[in-house]
């Protein structure tokens, strides 16, 4: 399944492992990436996480370029990316 955001493609993944991804981030040096992604699947008093794990791996892209922009001082283009990922969440909710 795939789905159109702002010209971005969220696709479908097969299950991804949350751990996986969140490691993956933090292995890569995306620490404010790593935090926000373990927020998402690591909701407190539920075992359910807040993000559907097949889309897991888009939204830990999105914010790691976020991340990546920000460090560069691109602040619009960092924007653009968390914007991308709240239109998700405001879509899905």
């Amino acid at each position: 399944l795939e789905m159109e955001m702002d010209g971005a493609s969220l696709t479908e993944q097969p299950d991804s492992d949350e751990k996986e991804v969140c490691v993956e981030s933090l292995i890569r040096g995306n620490i404010n990436s790593y935090v926000d992604l373990f927020y998402l699947t690591h909701r407190a008093g539920s075992e359910l996480p807040i993000v559907d794990r097949h889309k897991l791996p888009w939204i830990a892209q999105k914010l790691t370029e976020a991340e990546n922009c920000e460090r560069n001082g691109q602040n619009r283009m960092a924007y653009r990316f968390f914007s991308k990922v709240a239109h998700y969440f405001q879509t899905t909710a």
